[in-house]
């Protein structure tokens, strides 16, 4: 394959990948992508066959982040690459940043126009990560009090987010924020978290977006079934604890199913790897809460026909909180 073929929207830093197969020799990888970028899996997989004597294994189970490492197949390759998260598991697997080849152009400056604060945090996904520092440049310029958050938990660079961790963000002190990214995936989430308006800026389609009617639309869903919840007046819950690694909290399981038997409520701890509608069926219970992936009951509550709830919403069906509060992974 010639290096023109290759795709360019990304930079999957494969200089280093064809390095690291070369120095420690090698025979079999795989690369784990996330659903957006497998469409590139089969360049990469002939770059990189082209260039060693590397056999290549393309992953094809969904991938939903970080917290999805492929253990099995990492147990039957020499290294998994994956690509497009930071490591926050115990893994064998090599991570890389994948970084969008972009830079903000004068487009970005518009979004003056949508700001109501002065006082503006800023937030990325790590494909885009590197852009918060020139639009904070860009926004200081023109006046404007701007922060990025400092790393911490679950993230490799200052200003990062993850779709189930927004520490960076939430103890900034700003009026608003402006999210750096593709898709309102994280944007709702950062909103939710931190209580705060945030705008979206696309990068690539040089688009400049609210999400707070988004926000105020997913939020009276998750009320009402907060309310459905407390009106069944449950007599049986089954917690749902997370398969994948990255996504087990199973002491948090464990304490909701003691916190649920001092209301006479039945807990029944359910082991799953994909939370799916068919999945659930065979269980006859209330209410599910779901210990694993915190987005599942917020982002997919349509696709089930048993309520899920995330901890933070059972306390409130139980009383024991008022104030919603995004299930984040600490």
């Amino acid at each position: 394959m010639r290096g023109e073929d290759l795709p360019t929207d990304y930079d999957f830093d494969l200089d280093f990948i064809i390095n690291e197969i070369k120095e420690k020799r090698y025979k079999t990888v795989a690369l784990q992508l996330p659903e957006g970028l497998k469409i590139y899996a089969l360049k990469l997989a002939e770059y990189i066959e082209g260039r060693t004597s590397c056999k290549v294994i393309i992953d094809a189970n969904p991938c939903y982040g970080a917290c999805d490492v492929d253990y099995e197949l990492e147990s039957i390759v020499d290294a998994v690459f994956h690509f497009a998260h930071n490591k926050i598991v115990k893994s064998k697997a090599v991570f890389i940043d994948t970084r969008a080849n972009i830079r903000l152009d004068a487009r970005f400056s518009f979004i003056e126009n949508y700001l109501k604060g002065r006082k503006i945090g800023l937030a990325a996904s790590i494909q885009y990560v590197h852009l918060l520092k020139h639009a904070k440049e860009i926004l200081e310029k023109k006046g404007y009090e701007v922060k990025i958050g400092r790393k911490k938990g679950r993230v490799k660079y200052d200003g990062q987010i993850l779709g189930c961790y927004f520490g960076t963000a939430k103890d900034v002190d700003v009026d608003e924020y402006i999210y750096i990214g593709t898709g309102k995936f994280h944007a709702i989430g950062l909103a939710i978290a931190t209580g705060k308006r945030v705008l979206i800026y696309d990068p690539v389609l040089r688009k400049i977006e609210d999400v707070s009617k988004e926000v105020e639309r997913i939020l009276k869903i998750r009320y009402s079934k907060i309310l459905e919840a407390k009106i069944k007046n449950p007599k049986k819950i089954g917690i749902i604890i997370g398969a994948k690694k990255g996504q087990q909290r199973l002491k948090l399981a464990f304490a909701i199913g003691e916190k649920l038997k001092k209301y006479k409520i039945k807990p029944y701890y359910i082991y799953l790897d994909e939370i799916r509608e068919e999945n659930l069926i065979p269980f006859d219970v209330d209410v599910f809460v779901n210990t694993a992936c915190p987005r599942v009951a917020i982002d997919d509550a349509a696709k089930f026909k048993k309520i899920i709830l995330t901890p933070n919403e059972l306390d409130i069906m139980l009383g024991e909180k008022e104030k919603y509060e995004m299930d984040e992974f600490i």
